[in-house]
């Protein structure tokens, strides 16, 4: 998944923040007994990064037969075909995969305009998976098709944990800012509290610096950052991060001197492989998250405004 500004970035987050699962059994009418549709060996094909790595975690993984062009497919496991992504749907691809009967597709709301064409595949089931209660909800149910309830029980159930959607009345207040690599324009793109990333900054146990939720884009210019005024200024990348681009990215905060975080010394990076992906990643993230604000919170103010 590339972490680049402007629309690209834009049409990532918004997948991840405002995600549908269209799950299309083919063969199968939309009346067909739940017996007859678990009668039918699944096959996957997984158009969301997040849904992917749900169902490598629930160990279900081997239904897999094709995935979208930005899912990163569980270490060891052989490539499959790409069919493109929710924008860049490759129809003819799917067609033919769903020639050898049972194929189920699952992918991001975006995908409902290929619908007319998806339903003469196959029947179309819609879930919802953009908020933290949502991802938990959709967990269980992808449990369910593949038949791995008890696993997706263990995995909802430290989601709960991990992804609270209220934050903790007092504390460090943190913007966690997103890498808009080399095309950065003076722009902030940040994460917002009401998404899964922000409730994994509950989880870590910090209030967002931008506490309402947000309902169009979530970026700000520099002279709005410097009116939030966070205590601690976290970059978040999608990817590991060199020296090189480390001080890139810190350098983008040299000149804005009025931030207390810049004058304390509270801005560091976080940037690892699959650190955007909604899924189970997302408990990893509220973990590391927690490590690397703890690093820095000797630096923030103590007291919470």
């Amino acid at each position: 998944m590339p972490t680049v500004p402007g629309h690209r970035l834009w049409r990532v987050l918004t997948a991840a923040v405002c995600l549908t699962i269209i799950l299309v059994v083919a063969g199968c009418s939309s009346g067909s007994a739940p017996s007859e549709v678990r009668a039918t060996k699944l096959r996957l094909v997984s158009l969301s990064p997040g849904v992917t790595a749900t169902v490598a975690a629930l160990g279900g993984a081997s239904s897999l037969v094709a995935v979208s062009d930005y899912c990163e497919l569980p270490k060891g496991m052989n490539e499959l075909p790409r069919v493109g992504s929710a924008l860049t749907l490759n129809v003819e691809k799917l067609a033919s995969l769903s020639q050898a009967g049972g194929l189920t597709i699952v992918g991001p709301k975006m995908q409902l305009q290929w619908s007319d064409v998806l339903h003469k595949l196959a029947a179309v089931r819609v879930l919802p998976w953009s908020t933290p209660t949502e991802l938990v909800e959709s967990t269980l149910i992808l449990g369910s098709l593949l038949g791995k309830e008890a696993a997706a029980k263990g995995l909802a159930s430290h989601l709960e944990v991990a992804l609270p959607e209220v934050g903790p009345a007092s504390g460090a207040r943190v913007a966690l800012i997103l890498d808009a690599g080399e095309a950065f324009d003076g722009t902030f793109w940040f994460v917002k509290p009401n998404s899964i990333h922000g409730a994994a900054l509950h989880g870590a146990g910090y209030r967002n610096a931008f506490p309402d939720a947000v309902k169009g884009p979530p970026q700000v210019s520099a002279e709005q950052l410097i009116a939030v005024d966070p205590d601690i200024v976290l970059l978040i990348s999608n990817r590991e991060i060199d020296m090189p681009s480390r001080r890139r990215i810190l350098g983008q905060f040299e000149a804005l001197t009025p931030l207390t975080a810049v004058r304390t010394g509270a801005v560091d990076v976080l940037g690892y492989e699959g650190a955007l992906v909604e899924g189970p990643g997302v408990i990893t993230f509220a973990a590391r998250l927690r490590g690397a604000l703890g690093a820095l919170g000797a630096a923030a103010p103590k007291e919470a405004r």
